[in-house]
């Protein structure tokens, strides 16, 4: 983003501070996220099987990731995944509930409806129990797959396997209306470039990439250091920190 600031709206270099993320700084401590059974208990998933999460964007940007999720659920139910697997599907607090009803109580489906609405520019204003959640999500999960999410990074932070799908659910769309088009995006393609995540093009090659990974997750795994060190800058439970300390200095230099 440092360097995005400076190319593309000249931002003088000297103004910016790298601070991090401070909203991964809990990240860290695992010491206060529940424990794995505590986790799968809440949810009501099994700690037997894999868990797979996908998790959504918005029904604006995405329209079609009900589909997705059905056509996921299709190969699951028939045992394309080979060892004993579910599928946590966390919808992105924006997106439309109700395009999901249908897979409510489904066996071996579980939905996650994380946050709240509340008075910020995106409505989105998140509990430190979601916080929490996501971060438990992402790393008691074997593989998360997502289209193009900032998810890819939080579960990189944990060195969770990730899959991108670059396909849009039951129809091939045209490319300025698809999916495809997200990773060629300036910024997504910071991503790409890692070689920390596999792009699917269709189910069966997603089914092929999660399989690959349930069975040995540290496939990539240097690529999502790379992702760890290029978009989070420290993951030491100090960016909040960092960013407080550069705005106290601030204030006393305006004082002097």
């Amino acid at each position: 983003m440092r360097d995005e600031l400076i190319a593309f709206h000249e931002f003088p270099p000297e103004r910016l501070l790298v601070s991090g993320p401070p909203q991964f700084d809990l990240y860290t401590d695992r010491s206060r996220f529940a424990s794995r059974e505590q986790f799968f208990k809440k949810w009501g998933l099994d700690p037997a099987k894999k868990l797979i999460t996908y998790t959504t964007g918005t029904s604006g940007l995405f329209p079609f990731e009900d589909e997705t999720v059905d056509l996921l659920y299709g190969k699951l139910m028939a045992g394309a995944f080979k060892q004993p697997s579910q599928l946590l599907v966390r919808l992105h607090p924006k997106d439309d509930h109700a395009l999901y009803k249908r897979f409510e109580n489904k066996p071996g489906l579980i939905l996650q409806l994380p946050g709240r609405r509340g008075n910020t520019n995106d409505y989105w204003n998140p509990t430190r129990e979601d916080m929490y959640g996501l971060a438990e999500t992402m790393a008691y999960s074997d593989v998360v797959a997502n289209i193009a999410s900032t998810i890819t990074i939080d579960a990189a932070c944990f060195d969770t396997p990730v899959v991108n799908l670059a396909f849009d659910g039951f129809t091939t769309k045209p490319y300025e209306k698809s999916c495809r088009r997200i990773y060629d995006f300036n910024h997504y393609k910071k991503i790409v470039e890692t070689g920390g995540v596999k792009i699917a093009s269709n189910i069966d090659e997603t089914v092929a990439y999660i399989l690959r990974y349930l069975e040995n997750p540290k496939l990539e795994a240097e690529g999502r250091a790379r992702i760890r060190e290029e978009q989070c800058y420290k993951l030491d439970g100090r960016c909040g920190r960092r960013i407080a300390d550069y705005l106290i200095d601030l204030l006393k230099a305006e004082k002097l």
